[in-house]
């Protein structure tokens, strides 16, 4: 078969002659034992095939739309036939000969084309997949659990801002003008023709429609019209979608979230290795939860995102007090529209949701606390993967988050401490004599987690550009640093420090070391 171009006198464009073409329809790109698909762009081409395709069955079974009452071309006209037809009182059969004249396809024949095309699509994927190779539209599928009526939808609204050429068709087939959008009814118009149940239709624009659930899609007014109904509303869709499904990277990240980057982890301490097996246990299954408890020391998050990198799942945090903030600057609407663009993101990359509970303020808890019921029931039904960080669990983490297993993250023993300043500072490249010498002058003073010997590090090294790391790092430089965060109050520095002392360390004079010597003495 070979490429069919549509050629259209459009008397609502100057008479200007408009060519449509659907692409290369021989047999090699409809036969599905040729070859799977080479790219995510090739199935998204397939689809527009089937697009244009129904385009021209919506003109024939439409027929009357096409024309004015003088039996001229015109998309734009609403003829007296055409308000006929609609009560059956219409002999349409003029205007069929009109388009056999225009070398529009048959009704019949662009019935067979379309689910040809289809399964040419479904014998393709099949293929693609068994062959062990990635179809992001299919993963989005797969995600979100859509049907093949919903993904049609959805990629009818993603191919007039695809190319231009199929929203060309979309105006040729309606006579809206070329400004980029497509409405609700038109595609639910196209789909009519492959649903087996009209209602199936109608519910892809349902308030409970998944499309719409998980902001797949948007239904956008039309101009000043308020209250658009659902039917000419115009479709919308996400950036971030369309990205996804053509397999490019997008920058987007919804605003209340971050992407955490899965570092590496050199440098780790011995204890950190049974850490990361306890988070692992705790996430390694599909919607599985976890609470990670222990002081604000970093040391937490390190684990999580080590456990995620050897899984290969993204992290996404969740700030609680950007969260917040939306709220106040954004109003109810923003949360929920926010919330709801997290819970996409969460389930389209199979990604860790990570809640830092302690780090948020008094009055985002208490928010959140309110709340409750609704985040616990939005995590549970969506069967999230969610890791809690907090100090403690507590019953408004509980009602929040639900009832989670905790692993209760510990801080390095004494006898770790000189291992856990020794890899530090071999993760900012310093000589093994150098690092080792250093570790032990350090680890008789301080009881510190890793995370807040690697601030340390990071701290004496800001304050000391100039200086190498070797000569930059030395136990008077880093007893330094962490002397200062005591006032300042740096992030993950703040905790109190422990040293291990006796009494005889302690300068009291005769009569009070034997005062306390009695005490003692009774106490045990």
């Amino acid at each position: 078969m070979e490429d069919i171009r549509i050629m259209m006198n459009d008397k609502s464009s100057n008479e200007r002659k408009n060519s449509i073409d659907i692409g290369d329809t021989s047999s090699d790109f409809l036969d599905p034992a040729v070859e799977s698909l080479k790219s995510p762009r090739e199935i998204l081409e397939r689809y527009g095939a089937w697009f244009i395709v129904s385009c021209f069955r919506f003109v024939r079974f439409y027929a009357a739309k096409r024309f004015d009452d003088e039996g001229e071309y015109d998309p734009e006209s609403v003829s007296t036939k055409e308000l006929l037809s609609i009560l059956g009182d219409a002999d349409e059969s003029e205007f069929q000969v009109l388009l056999d004249e225009k070398s529009v396809p048959p009704l019949e024949e662009c019935h067979n084309m379309a689910e040809f095309i289809l399964d040419d699509i479904r014998a393709r994927t099949t293929l693609t997949i068994e062959s062990g190779k990635s179809l992001p539209l299919e993963t989005l599928r797969r995600a979100f659990a859509l049907s093949e009526l919903e993904l049609l939808f959805l990629v009818c609204a993603i191919l007039v801002h695809y190319d231009d050429n199929y929203l060309r068709a979309y105006c040729y087939a309606t006579g809206a003008p070329p400004d980029g959008w497509i409405t609700a009814g038109f595609i639910q118009k196209l789909l009519a023709f492959s649903a087996e149940n009209p209602e199936d239709v109608h519910r892809l624009v349902a308030d409970d429609s998944k499309l719409l659930h998980y902001n797949l899609i948007e239904l956008a007014p039309v101009g000043g019209w308020r209250n658009t109904p659902k039917f000419y509303a115009h479709v919308e869709v996400s950036e971030r979608i369309t990205s996804f499904i053509l397999g490019e990277s997008s920058k987007f990240v919804p605003v209340a979230c971050r992407w955490i980057l899965q570092e590496d982890g050199d440098g780790r301490a011995p204890f950190d290795v049974t850490c990361d097996e306890a988070v692992f246990a705790g996430l390694e299954k599909p919607a599985s939860r976890l609470a990670v408890l222990g002081l604000q020391a970093g040391d937490r998050t390190a684990s999580v995102r080590r456990v995620a990198k050897a899984l290969a799942i993204p992290v996404l945090a969740f700030d609680l007090n950007r969260f917040y903030e939306v709220l106040k600057t954004q109003g109810e609407l923003a949360v929920r529209t926010n919330l709801t663009m997290i819970v996409r993101e969460v389930i389209l990359q199979n990604a860790i949701l990570l809640v830092s509970y302690d780090t948020c303020s008094k009055e985002a808890r208490d928010w959140l606390h309110e709340q409750a019921h609704e985040f616990e029931k939005v995590f549970r039904e969506e069967n999230m993967r969610v890791c809690l960080l907090a100090e403690r669990q507590s019953g408004a983490t509980r009602a929040l988050f639900g009832e989670m297993p905790d692993y209760v993250f510990p801080k390095p023993t004494r006898d770790q401490q000189a291992p856990v300043w020794e890899g530090c500072l071999r993760y900012f490249h310093i000589h093994l004599e150098v690092a080792r010498a250093v570790a032990q002058a350090m680890a008789k003073g301080y009881c510190l987690s890793y995370a807040e010997v690697r601030d340390a590090i990071e701290q004496t090294l800001a304050r000391l550009p100039n200086v190498a790391p070797e000569q930059a790092l030395t136990p008077n430089n880093l007893t330094e640093t962490l002397n200062r965060s005591r006032g300042q109050q740096l992030e993950g520095l703040a905790s109190l420090r422990s040293t291990w002392l006796t009494l005889d360390d302690i300068v009291l004079s005769p009569g009070i070391r034997e005062k306390l010597n009695r005490i003692l003495e009774v106490v045990a």
